[in-house]
């Protein structure tokens, strides 16, 4: 047999590592079997310590026995496409989000992975390097810190009782980075939720924030009023003192 290529190697190798059971075949490929299961148990235990890590809330809803599971069918159905461990929480999530009728019980258990993987993601966001803003004005398009979120979720995952059960959410939910590398989470009422959803769309669409309220506040078929300038203001306010809309797009 021809000595494999530096690619085939790290081919084999990761159909090793991440092959429900390994093949013999890459094993003795390999050479050392048994150093290679060692090395292959220590891979996969990273891993999964990192996906329960950063998905704990969703682990014990779920339960450990299946979540082990969930990790070890995400490994074997879709391997890893990053070479960063802080990034597989989110491709395991994204995975297992995939298809609707996966992880349909507890009700509320899909809702609260977006929000664990939101949370983790926004931690690693990279926020260098970003398009210059000027001062937020109402003829200007917005522009959000790419350290946030918008969940609009059924269920508010963010406040749980004692035995873990959750209300519905009227609403939605918005995490950030804060300086400080916090992550907060904001709720936001639904006429909150309609504005954020818009602006944000605002940004990608290149339209104007006084464009974007005014079809937020269509959808929610409301006056633009007093009481609505009211809620507007104070939304903007908390929006731009916490860093998560940055300004205008200059």
């Amino acid at each position: 047999m021809s000595e494999q290529t530096l690619a085939e190697r790290e081919a084999t190798v990761a159909r090793m590592c991440l092959a429900p059971t390994p093949a013999t075949e890459d094993l003795d490929t390999l050479g050392s079997p048994d150093r290679w299961q060692i090395y292959r148990r220590m891979v996969r235990a990273r891993m999964h310590r990192v996906c329960e890590t950063a998905l704990k809330l969703s682990r014990a809803a779920y339960g450990e026995e299946a979540f082990t599971k969930l990790v070890d069918e995400w490994l074997a159905a879709e391997p890893p496409t990053t070479r960063f461990f802080r990034e597989l929480p989110n491709q395991m999530a994204r995975w297992a989000l995939s298809d609707e009728g996966r992880l349909v019980e507890p009700a509320h258990l899909r809702d609260l992975l977006r929000y664990e993987d939101a949370l983790w993601a926004v931690r690693a966001e990279d926020d260098r390097d970003l398009p210059e803003v000027v001062d937020f004005s109402f003829e200007g398009v917005p522009a959000f810190n790419p350290s946030s979120r918008f969940l609009p979720l059924e269920w508010g995952v963010d406040k749980r009782a004692d035995d873990g059960s959750v209300e519905p959410l009227e609403g939605a939910l918005l995490v950030y980075r804060t300086a400080g590398f916090t992550v907060p989470c904001m709720r936001l009422n639904p006429l909150a939720a309609a504005i954020v959803r818009e602006l944000r769309d605002a940004q990608e669409a290149g339209r104007a924030v006084t464009e974007a309220v005014q079809r937020a506040a269509a959808s929610e078929k409301r006056a633009v009023d007093q009481k609505f300038i009211e809620s507007l203001s104070g939304l903007l306010e908390k929006l731009i003192t916490r860093g998560i809309v940055r300004g205008c797009l200059k």
